[in-house]
């Protein structure tokens, strides 16, 4: 069975289901959905084994796969990036999956497995295939917004859509970042059953839209110096490098989209069907900074962005030299 979405995804699982394959781009979703799996199967920690792809031994696999669990009726055997198997252990797991074992559940997760190879199909024909689509940034903004209330409900905290529409404003679709922001607010609001948007705003770090909004388009214009003026500006006014590296994100998705629709022959009219906000004077607007920009700089940009984010969480260095340096990079 196929499905494309976690809602027909929990509703279709079995119980006694022996092989799931999970592809995202995401990760954030790839997590939500194994997440999911795992509560639907009931699994502990004493029947979970996780493996990895560029680095598993396939003989450790088959050998999980084919024992008997101690300590529950059914284990789960889970090989992140499943993508990265060499292709002499694809082959050994297609073997497996013409006869998988029923006292097992086989859960491959990837970001990238073709739905013509010959895996999937054999994971189709016995199992089930979660295939999430690459969402447009409002869908993404969507989804991300349902994740959050899920994910409320489950710590046993009500959150309306307002408020978790508030948390995705501030970190935008980065939906480990909007993750952590919903944890550290449950924590804030202790024994309150529910979760408020003044909660929001007390907890997550604000930033002015309007000033963000500048600062794109100061970088789609190339205007270096303009774009680090507001930047600095941001950074000094107390705005964390997190959420402004995730608001930036989602204005460079978006216009990089505008890009895209331009670039395989659409006009105005199909930018507007994809983003309903842009009309008129605001439609001009975006469809002259995506033509200046071109589309190989929006790609260079997103990956620029996303190693920045890294480094911001990762390294020792200033996170706003960081961004500063970020800044100067995309409006050269």
């Amino acid at each position: 069975m196929k499905f494309e979405d976690f809602e027909s995804f929990e509703k279709g699982l079995s119980s006694t289901v022996p092989v799931v394959a999970i592809v995202a781009s995401d990760d954030f979703e790839r997590k939500c959905a194994v997440e999911l799996l795992k509560k639907h199967l009931s699994v502990s920690e004493f029947s979970l084994r996780v493996f990895h792809g560029e680095s598993l031994s396939i003989e450790d696999v088959l050998k999980e796969l084919e024992s008997s669990s101690l300590w529950a009726e059914r284990s789960v055997v889970v090989i992140m990036r499943a993508d990265k198997l060499k292709q002499s252990n694809i082959d050994e797991i297609f073997k497996y999956c013409s006869r998988p074992n029923p006292d097992h559940c086989l859960v491959l997760v990837a970001e990238k497995l073709l739905a013509t190879s010959k895996l999937i199909k054999q994971v189709d024909k016995v199992g089930v295939v979660l295939r999430i689509p690459v969402e447009k940034a409002w869908q993404k903004e969507k989804t991300l917004v349902t994740a959050m209330v899920r994910q409320a409900h489950e710590a046993g905290k009500a959150l309306d859509m307002a408020a978790a529409q508030s948390i995705v404003k501030q970190v935008g679709v980065d939906g480990t970042l909007a993750e952590k922001e919903l944890e550290k607010i449950i924590c804030y609001v202790g024994d309150k059953g529910a979760i408020t948007n003044d909660d929001v705003a007390r907890v997550c770090s604000s930033l002015d839209t309007t000033t963000i909004w500048q600062l794109g388009e100061a970088i789609f214009r190339l205007q270096g110096d303009m774009a680090l003026s507001i930047g600095k500006e941001l950074l000094t006014a107390g705005a964390s490098a997190v959420a402004l590296l995730a608001q930036l994100r989602k204005q460079i998705q978006n216009e990089y989209e505008v890009c895209s629709i331009l670039a395989a022959g659409g006009g105005p009219q199909e930018v507007t069907k994809a983003f309903g906000y842009m009309r008129g004077r605001v439609l001009q607007q975006h469809v002259e900074m995506a033509k200046n920009y071109g589309l190989q700089r929006f790609k260079a940009a997103l990956i620029a962005v996303d190693d920045t984010a890294t480094a911001v969480r990762n390294t020792s260095t200033d996170p706003a030299v960081l961004v500063e340096m970020l800044l100067v990079k995309l409006a050269a």
